[in-house]
């Protein structure tokens, strides 16, 4: 499926291997690699149908606001368009988001499974980041650094922690 570029299907094949084989650290990497390209797959086409949600009511921009907008009404032609267009920006939404989530948590199963690699941590970390989890990326780099302590990225590595650190919230303090 791989080679065929048929990346849904090679989830489901490699999901339904996982289902016997859980231990396969190296097979859950490969579906966490997958599932970040499906990622991509759905964001490439989030923005275009964001740019076809815009370009279907080529008129929104121009109709006048307050009391004169209403009087005039929508284009029911355009507002069809856009409505459809924003459905599918919606859905593929989700989908990225899915993907990246499921991306992490194969990671995480990878890593946990071979806990003194520094390539799983380093995947984790970067599966992390892309889906917006910012205390599993820190923790994966941490936890990379610990394993690779002499890598040549490890200024770069650890700028991006503290980066990541500054978008954790804010503990709250109790006023006691």
């Amino acid at each position: 499926y791989e080679t065929k570029g048929d990346t849904a299907s090679a989830v489901t094949a490699l999901q339904s291997y996982l289902a016997l084989k859980k231990s396969d650290a190296n097979v859950w990497a490969e579906l966490g690699g997958l599932e970040l390209t499906q990622a991509q797959t759905y964001v490439t086409q989030y923005q275009a149908a964001q740019q076809a949600a815009q370009l279907a009511d080529p008129s929104a921009a121009f109709l006048p606001g307050g009391t004169l907008a209403q009087a005039i009404g929508t284009n029911a032609a355009y507002q069809g368009a856009a409505q459809q267009a924003t459905n599918q920006t919606s859905t593929l939404y989700q989908q990225t988001t899915t993907a990246l989530t499921s991306a992490v948590a194969d990671y995480k199963k990878a890593s946990k499974l071979q806990p003194r690699s520094a390539a799983a941590q380093q995947e984790l970390a970067t599966a992390a980041e892309s889906a917006g989890d910012a205390k599993t990326a820190i923790a994966a780099w941490t936890a990379f650094l610990k394993l690779d302590p002499n890598t040549p990225q490890r200024a770069q590595i650890e700028q991006r922690i503290k980066q990541l650190q500054k978008t954790l919230p804010k503990p709250k303090v109790s006023s006691s």
